[in-house]
């Protein structure tokens, strides 16, 4: 029983940190990525550059090739430079940073 309580005591701060940071104002950015390559884009994500978070795929489902997806991503309103990383079907990593969504709002992925 103690360790339970140990677990639930560690994890009470990171909510009400997390429930703080919802409470921020988020601004929606609207990216179309477009995959020129011919194996399809299986995982694609993006976080604020210089922050902690790591990006988290953001891909209901793979974008194949020749295809285009829109991805809507949250981040604090004077936020505009982005990371990007994810993976190809066949296992190739796409990685970048510096991506400014608040004036280029089109991906391009090529090989």
């Amino acid at each position: 029983m103690r360790l339970l309580i140990g677990i639930v005591s560690l994890a009470a701060p990171a909510l009400l940190c997390a429930s703080a940071h919802a409470s921020e104002k988020l601004k929606p950015f609207t990216v179309e990525v477009t995959n020129h390559r011919q194996t399809p884009v299986v995982s694609l994500g993006f976080a604020p550059d210089g922050g902690s978070a790591a990006p988290v795929n953001q891909l209901k489902k793979p974008i194949p090739s020749g295809k285009s997806a829109k991805v809507t991503i949250r981040a604090k309103k004077d936020v505009c430079s982005f990371t990007v990383s994810g993976a190809y079907g066949d296992g190739e990593e796409i990685s970048g940073s510096g991506l400014n969504l608040c004036d280029d709002r089109v991906l391009a992925l090529v090989d």
